[in-house]
């Protein structure tokens, strides 16, 4: 597959009472590529990614997940995507490596797949 997986363009998000959330992220992903959004807290990294999921809407800007707008094509975006939030982890318990690998399978991988796949992300993120 090639192509930009994801597209962002001057993304904002405005809250009420005149907090920004984030103001003019643009970048771009090709499919397979591994992204890493780093700052400190505050810094609009969780905003980010909730207007990519379709979790919120962005106030200004566009992005593209997919080839799919994420405003007017949420539920097609919803389709193709997987997030598993930073708190989401339903087993305290469980090391990162069984948190992906369990939200892999929740998804319909088998659970080899779901173990080869999240081994495969986990390193490439240790390696960046």
């Amino acid at each position: 597959m090639g192509g930009e997986a994801i597209v962002a363009e001057g993304l904002a998000k405005l809250y009420p009472g005149g907090v920004w959330g984030v103001r003019g992220v643009s970048f771009t992903s090709g499919y397979g590529e591994l992204v890493t959004l780093l700052g400190p807290n505050g810094s609009g990294k969780t905003t980010t990614i909730n207007m990519l999921a379709t979790l919120i809407k962005p106030t200004s800007g566009r992005a593209l997940v997919g080839g799919f707008d994420v405003v007017r094509e949420a539920w097609s975006v919803r389709r193709i995507i997987a997030v598993m939030p930073q708190d989401g982890r339903p087993d305290l318990n469980w090391t990162p490596m069984e948190a992906v690998k369990w939200y892999l399978v929740a998804r319909g991988f088998s659970v080899a797949t779901a173990d080869r796949e999240a081994r495969i992300w986990l390193e490439r993120q240790l390696q960046s």
